[in-house]
């Protein structure tokens, strides 16, 4: 999986990873109030502000089999 430009995310609530000034964060994009990324366990907006706007984001990956 490789990093993609934050404008090719999606907007449908999915959370993904995404990269901001502070690092990554599980996140979400809600159309609010209030509209933008949000921390998902946090639930505080990814804002200058705050960590900075996301600028590039990955799918999860997919979770570990069951043996």
């Amino acid at each position: 999986m490789r990093w993609r430009s934050i404008g090719t995310a999606p907007t449908d609530e999915t959370v993904v990873l995404v990269w901001t000034r502070t690092g990554y964060h599980l996140a979400l994009y809600v159309t609010g109030p209030p509209r933008g990324w949000m921390e998902k366990d946090a639930a505080y907006l990814l804002t200058e502000g705050t960590t900075g706007l996301p600028t590039h984001w990955m799918p999860l990956p997919p979770p570990p089999r069951q043996n």
